[in-house]
């Protein structure tokens, strides 16, 4: 099933409409396939012509947030990133200079970091850890 068709149906069960600025949004989220910030959303959309206020568009970010759809990334500038919630778990590469950001996938990493999660949770009185984990460098193009 394609994932567009998926997150509509999604939101039609839960009795929520399909809003121009919402299927703009996802549809922006889908055609990208990397996190974007809202800044990022605000530029495309700006440059169709297409006129949501600001506070349309976090509100939209914040609904597709609370509904899972979507997942806040925060890399190491602090700037707030999203991208489409997927089954999958995976980290990123990130340009410094460009931003440019690349999903990295690898079961020998996950397997460490499951290991590593296991003891840390082990030594401490935290549950239910979870991590954020990012590569640094320069992409193809600014290097």
């Amino acid at each position: 099933m394609n994932i567009s068709v998926s997150i509509y149906d999604k939101l039609k069960s839960y009795g929520f409409k399909l809003t121009r600025g919402r299927k703009l949004i996802i549809n922006f989220f889908i055609d990208r396939n990397q996190p974007v910030s809202a800044m990022e959303i605000m530029d495309f959309l700006h440059k169709r012509k297409i006129n949501l206020h600001k506070t349309t568009i976090y509100r939209q970010l914040e609904f597709l947030l609370e509904l899972n759809i979507i997942r806040q990334l925060q890399f190491a500038d602090r700037k707030k990133m999203y991208e489409i919630r997927t089954s999958d778990h995976h980290h990123h590469l990130v340009c410094k200079n460009c931003q440019k950001t690349e999903k990295v996938a690898s079961a020998a990493l996950e397997t460490e970091i499951q290991t590593m999660e296991k003891d840390i949770l082990a030594g401490s009185d935290f549950k239910n850890i979870r991590h954020s984990l990012e590569f640094f460098g320069l992409c193809r193009q600014c290097q």
